[in-house]
């Protein structure tokens, strides 16, 4: 008889992710994961027609978790400063476990490439930028606005999560001496 499984698109989900984490999208495949899931390679075809399908699924399903943290910690009552650290290692830490297809994901799926891009890239500078103004400690260098240092924190937080070419830490002390603390 053959075997029934609940919700299977979300056990492929979570055992991808699992493999993925273990050995990274390159190393990632279709038939280890029907392997950990229990299920026929075919099946998996049968949710995802390829690789990039999955991964582009995977992405969508966790980002909701590490939105959802991102929220918990822009909305905290703590310092900002310790407010962007823990949203860096947030995004740092998806960075990391999506490595190798984050450049290929914003090339992929049904809206235009920049358009995804963009859409996060607003939302994190907006998220910033209620941040610095909720922080009634923070009195930012006179010749930057508000918007443009929200932008670099944005930009300068994912450079350094995906390239490794400057410090949080010294990224952090720059940060520091524009708000003035």
């Amino acid at each position: 008889m053959p075997k029934t499984i609940e919700d299977v698109e979300n056990l492929i989900l979570k055992n991808a992710f699992e493999l993925l984490k273990t050995y990274g999208y390159h190393k990632l495949n279709m038939r280890e994961i029907a392997k950990k899931s229990n299920i026929a390679t075919g099946t998996i075809y049968n949710y995802f027609p390829t690789k990039d399908e999955l991964m582009i699924s995977l992405i969508r399903f966790y980002w909701k978790d590490y939105g959802d943290k991102m929220d918990a910690a822009f909305s905290s009552e703590e310092d900002f400063l310790v407010k962007m650290h823990r949203i860096f290692e947030i995004i740092d830490t998806f960075i990391r476990t999506f490595e190798g297809f984050i450049p290929e994901y914003a090339k992929k799926g049904n809206e235009k490439p920049e358009g995804r891009v963009q859409k996060f890239l607003n939302e994190f500078r907006k998220g910033i930028k209620n941040a610095l103004d909720m922080d009634k400690t923070i009195s930012i260098v006179p010749s930057i606005k508000t918007e443009e240092l929200s932008a670099f924190i944005a930009a300068n937080m994912i450079s350094i999560a995906l390239y490794r070419l400057y410090t949080y830490e010294n990224f952090e002390k720059i940060v520091r001496i524009i708000i003035l603390k």
